[in-house]
Formats: structure tokens, sequence, C-alpha cells
């Protein structure tokens, strides 16, 4: 009897005790979780302000431009962040490259990368004409004109953001799968994302008062650049501690890592997103130590401490 007067207080003691452990030890676990998110969510929205200065200065740009051949071409030598472009009459129709002149290279190397968005796909101008039958709709994120008033926090932002039509076309064994992201109804310009010899490529584009299509190529390797001078450095000493995160391309490959964690062998990300659109194929991870997470497992170990002083104490008394 007096065993059993002392086991069962033990027993609900333990028990009581490690239900209230995990309880913590999960809530602990949860709010770190969201806190490496919400690290990831702020250089999201870093992301998010160059693609808004790129859109400004190319708006800039665009605005009153001439669409004489002469003109464009020295506008794609002249501006780093412009790789290509191209011009479509209203119907969507090639006028720059200028059909029927002799074209350069990378002007040719251009408009077969970029053939499947303007002559198979439009996505221009919402768009006159059913879908192709291959094109499936998905959901994304809205991608629209940057607002001039003062900007959300990155979490309201990323709240606001409504899901629009993403369509998705591979053309036919060209290597050219598209992925268009078209602004709400009534924009004249976006966005569009799409993919080529494995990589992702950025094009804006805008409809002009005269109905023609501009649409504008970024150059990959300056955008990349650029980024990369937003982001935080690497520390020179680099270990165990702090922690580790990676910009990875569409195919999981990293363009960027910073952080002085180096993570053991098979060991997964704590966290991770994937940008916000038209960047949604990339996707930022987080890696930190087990050890950072460790409030929970403290107070477990503490509670079985405390049971285990308590067990001892019984026993002398019985």
């Amino acid at each position: 009897l007096l065993l059993l007067l002392v086991v069962l207080p033990v027993a609900s003691l333990g028990w009581l005790g490690w239900r209230v452990a995990r309880e913590e030890e999960e809530r602990a676990g949860r709010e770190y979780q969201a806190a490496l998110e919400g690290r990831l969510q702020d250089i999201d929205a870093l992301v998010r302000r160059l693609l808004e200065a790129r859109w400004r200065e190319l708006e800039r740009l665009t605005d009153d431009l001439p669409q004489d051949a002469a003109t464009l071409r020295s506008v794609v030598r002249r501006t780093a962040i412009v790789h290509q472009l191209f011009v479509l009459d209203p119907e969507g129709r090639l006028l720059h490259p200028p059909p029927g002149m002799t074209w350069s290279d990378a002007e040719r190397a251009f408009v077969e990368r970029t053939k499947a968005l303007w002559e198979e796909l439009k996505p221009f101008r919402g768009l006159a004409g059913p879908l192709p039958q291959q094109v499936q709709p998905q959901v994304a994120q809205q991608i629209h004109a940057p607002s001039a008033a003062q900007p959300p926090g990155p979490r309201q932002a990323a709240a606001q953001r409504a899901p629009v039509q993403t369509l998705v076309i591979d053309s036919a064994g060209s290597g050219n799968e598209v992925l268009a992201q078209n602004t709400m109804p009534g924009e004249n310009k976006g966005w569009i994302a799409w993919f080529r010899d494995r990589g992702l490529h950025l094009l804006f584009w805008r409809q002009l008062a005269s109905g023609r299509i501009l649409g504008i190529e970024i150059d990959r390797p300056r955008f990349l650049a650029n980024l990369v001078a937003e982001l935080p450095d690497t520390p020179a000493q680099s270990g165990a501690t702090g922690s580790r995160i990676v910009l990875a391309d569409e195919n999981g490959a990293p363009l960027y890592v910073w952080g002085g964690y180096r993570p053991g062998k098979g060991e997964t990300a704590k966290a991770a997103i994937h940008l916000s659109a038209p960047l949604s194929a990339w996707r930022l991870e987080c890696w930190t130590p087990a050890a950072s997470a460790g409030a929970g497992s403290r107070l477990t170990f503490s509670v079985w401490a405390g049971v285990g002083a308590v067990c001892l104490a019984l026993l002398v008394l019985a």
C-alpha cells in the first residue's frame, strides 16, 4: 500500500509534466518556425523593392520612347538592365526587330527564345481569342504596378496580393517553357517569367497608347549582381553557430549563400519560402543548428528532473 501511495502520485505527476513539456515544446517550435519564416519574408520584401525599382526605371525608360529601330537598338546598347527588346503591333505581329532587315546574332537569339511569348501565348492584353489547348491555368500571385503611396510592411504586402491566373505552355519540344503572369484586367503593363535553357528569365511588358506592345528582357546576370549587392555578406569566419540562408534557383542550386553556419550531412532547412512572383520559382532557405530551437527541450529536462527529485524524496520518506 505504501508503495502504491508513492507510485501513483509520481506517475501522475510525471504524465502531467510530460504533457506540459510537450505542449510547451510544440509552442516554442511554432514560434521559432514563425520567426525564421518572418526573417525570410523580410528578405523577400527586399527583393520586391529591387523589382519595384527596376519597374519604375523601365516605366521611365518607355515613356514616350521613339519606335524607330535605331533608337531601340541604342536603348539596348546603353541601358545595363536591358538585355533585348521587341515591339508588337496591336494584333501581336512583330515590328522590332524589324522583319525584312538584317538582325544581329543577339536579336536573332532573342526572337527565338521569346517567340512563344508573343506568337503562341500572347499574354499581354488579356487577351483576344481563346487560349491554346496546351495552356493550363494555375494559381499565382498578382503582379501589379507598384503603388506610389507608402508601401505596406512585408507581411501586410504579402497578405494583400490576390491570386490571378497563371498560364503555362510548353512549346512542343522547343525547350521554352513559358510561365506568364498577367496583371489585373485593365492593367497595361506587367512582368512575365519564363524558363529557357534551364534558367528563369524576366520580361517587362507595356502596352503603349498606340496599342503597340513593348517587351523588355531583363539582363539576368546584371539583375543577379544587383540583387546580391543588396543581400548581407557572409562573415569572414564560419562555423557551427549562427545561421545560413540560401537563395536557390528554380533547380534548387544556390544562387547566393550567406551566414556562418555549416549544416551537417543530411540536414534539412529549418524554414523555406518561395519568393514573391514573378520570382516564385526561386526559394529562400534558412538553416540553423538544432540547439537554436531548444527552449522546449530544456523545459522537458527541467520537468523530468523535478519529477525525479520528487520521486527520490518520496522513496526516502517511505
